[in-house]
């Protein structure tokens, strides 16, 4: 391994059409350790409202700066504004760099234990009055203390940061501790983890980089995949993770860890949550989306699933029984599920959960009914590699091309019974679970 530091200046240019988004977001760390977020807009406006609103603790953890402002929720929607709902042109915020959980969202900080710190960009976006001019770039400044660094999209920066942001934002590391490079990625590794987590993130992952580039093919970006994983070492048995483009984050917020790395099966929980977020990366390559409405989340979450236990199996055979296991309970996860509510439902009641559980039944089907066929490849690559295909040559997003190319290549029309097993819910879960590979 070698150190990865490449320190420059980005220059803060920004076309005409950027500086008519209206809003510049200044996000200052000072060397005493306080965060504050200033957002100042071209223009007078009576409020401004946030784009990411899975819950209302900004209400909670920001705290305004002048006492004439607030947040306020509405409609499920977060806002700022003046209390007497006056025009404004600037306002700011102390944050709290703490670690929270978001349903559906990523968390706001997760902080290092060495005092480093990742955050989500994407928690800061807001627009004027509302999002629903699809808005879609978002003009950022970061100052930090002299002696600390900012990390952003590969890059190693001094002092102080401009970007663009767009999409689904990004995580952004400001910390004292240099990046590792190796040949599959580059990685900001807290050195706080346990030594056995520490190996593996530096042995594991590009095993399974390398085995989901033979079967899916190159990542898209020139930039390599980055690796953030940060611990905080606090009460409570809280871990989130995920993917954003080019980047595999994970976070450890429990006062236990180094108990828990002695048991098998918490080591083979961190492989396949780290086989199904580099999953993720490989699911894209340059599809910017994959499906076009939270309920069709079963396609790509509970695919992620499939690799992560095709990965598990093929590169880690003891891992064999364990994948076994997880695989009975999301089974016997998604029947409870289905007996309750439709799958195409779990979004809008809260129940995210079941698009991996019930998304794997799905995908685990069609693997199923392609042996059949005597097919040698693993259904969760040839399915996938022709349905991004289909894509990228003009085909629509989502649900109905995905379904179409499983149809093709299972020589079935398996489409109609996960359109069934998807709409409804169902007396006799186990049976319509196994009427999806009866034919």
């Amino acid at each position: 391994m070698k150190y990865f530091i490449s320190l420059f200046l980005l220059v803060p240019l920004f076309s005409l059409a950027n500086q008519q988004m209206g809003v510049d977001t200044l996000i200052t760390k000072s060397s005493k350790g306080t965060w504050t977020v200033n957002y100042e807009i071209a223009q007078p406006v009576k409020r401004l409202a946030f784009i990411r609103n899975p819950d209302k603790s900004r209400i909670e953890r920001w705290h305004p700066v002048s006492t004439e402002f607030e947040i306020y929720y509405e409609n499920e929607k977060e806002y700022i504004a003046k209390k007497n709902r006056s025009t404004f042109e600037k306002v700011a915020f102390t944050l709290t760099p703490t670690y929270k959980h978001l349903s559906k969202d990523y968390a706001p900080f997760s902080p290092f234990s060495d005092g480093g710190m990742l955050f989500h960009s994407g928690r800061l976006f807001t627009c004027v009055d509302s999002c629903e001019n699809k808005t879609n770039s978002w003009k950022f400044t970061i100052n930090i203390p002299n002696d600390e660094h900012v990390i952003i999209n590969g890059k190693l920066l001094k002092s102080t940061a401009h970007w663009l942001d767009s999409d689904d934002g990004t995580n952004v590391y400001v910390g004292k501790q240099k990046a590792i490079e190796t040949d599959a990625f580059i990685a900001v590794i807290d050195m706080g983890l346990p030594a056995k987590i520490q190996t593996s993130l530096s042995a594991d992952i590009p095993k399974m980089m390398a085995y989901f580039e033979k079967k899916l093919g190159r990542l898209p970006n020139a930039t390599k995949p980055m690796l953030f994983a940060s611990y905080a070492m606090v009460k409570g048995h809280s871990s989130q993770g995920g993917t954003l483009p080019n980047q595999i984050f994970m976070h450890w917020n429990k006062d236990d860890l180094n108990t828990s790395v002695q048991n098998e099966k918490f080591l083979h929980d961190t492989l396949w949550f780290f086989g199904h977020e580099a999953g993720h990366l490989f699911q894209r390559a340059d599809i910017n989306l994959l499906a076009d409405n939270p309920n069709q989340s079963w396609i790509h979450e509970g695919h992620a699933d499939m690799l992560a236990a095709d990965v598990l199996n093929t590169l880690y055979p003891r891992a064999r029984n364990y994948v076994d296991a997880k695989i009975t309970r999301m089974k016997n996860s998604c029947a409870k599920g289905l007996k309750e509510f439709a799958l195409v439902d779990a979004a809008k009641i809260g129940q995210f959960g079941y698009y991996y559980t019930c998304g794997m039944v799905i995908h685990q089907a069609i693997e199923q009914v392609f042996i059949k066929q005597n097919q040698s490849e693993h259904s969760a690559y040839a399915v996938w590699n022709n349905f991004r295909l289909a894509v990228q040559r003009g085909k629509e997003v989502g649900q109905k091309t995905f379904l179409d190319t499983a149809d093709k290549l299972t020589k079935h029309k398996i489409s109609e019974k996960i359109i069934t097993f998807i709409s409804s819910k169902h007396e006799t879960p186990e049976s319509i679970i196994t009427d999806l590979t009866t034919f």
